[in-house]
């Protein structure tokens, strides 16, 4: 993941850690500068979708052993 990308996961983690009802989208939202908390949700799940993507994952090997 890219500095950006990994500074927006880690953000959300702990803006969810330890609350019922999941991460405070809207504060992250006005701490990046942005107007919606549907902005930043998007922009969240776009860091985790290209993470999974860039895994290297072989049919042969699984996937636990290709990232330890």
């Amino acid at each position: 993941m890219n500095a950006e990308d990994r500074k927006l996961v880690w953000a959300v983690a702990h803006s969810a850690a330890f609350r019922e009802r999941g991460a405070k989208w809207h504060q992250l939202a006005r701490m990046r500068g942005l107007r919606d908390g549907r902005q930043i949700k998007r922009r969240y799940m776009d860091a985790l979708i290209r993470c999974w993507y860039n895994m290297k994952y072989h049919e042969e090997d699984e996937l636990l052993a290709a990232v330890f």
